[in-house]
C-alpha cells in the first residue's frame, strides 16, 4: 500500500540525517509544523526493501559542503529577531557516491 508518512529534521544547518525509507520512496514537502521542521515522503508500507538515505540542510548564504545533491525543498520560520525575521532551512538529499567514508 502507498501512503505518505512525515518524517522530523534536524533543523541544524550542516548535518546528516540518516533516514531509513522503503526503496524508491518519494520526498513530497518541507514546512515547519508545531516547532520542527517536518519532510513528508510518499512510500509504501513495505519494510522487507528498507535503505538508508541522507538529507542535510543549508541556510541562504552558508558554504555547502557536499557537491552532489538533490534539492528536496525550502521552509521559513520567524525568528522574533528584528534585525533577522525569518530563518530559511534548505533541505537537500545527498546521493550516496558523496557521502564521507565512515571510520
Amino acid at each position: 500500500m502507498t501512503t505518505i508518512f512525515k518524517y522530523k529534521l534536524h533543523a541544524e544547518f550542516g548535518t546528516v540525517q540518516e533516514i531509513k525509507l522503503a526503496m524508491g520512496a518519494t520526498p513530497l514537502e518541507i514546512a515547519w509544523q508545531d516547532g520542527s521542521l517536518v519532510m513528508w515522503i510518499l512510500t509504501t508500507d513495505d519494510t522487507k526493501g528498507l535503505e538508508s538515505r541522507y538529507f542535510t540542510v543549508y541556510a541562504t548564504g552558508s558554504d555547502i559542503s557536499y557537491s552532489n545533491l538533490t534539492y528536496i525543498g525550502t521552509a521559513q520560520t520567524e525568528t522574533g529577531n528584528d534585525k533577522f525575521k525569518f530563518l530559511v532551512f534548505h533541505v537537500f538529499e545527498i546521493v550516496p557516491d558523496d557521502m564521507p567514508e565512515a571510520s
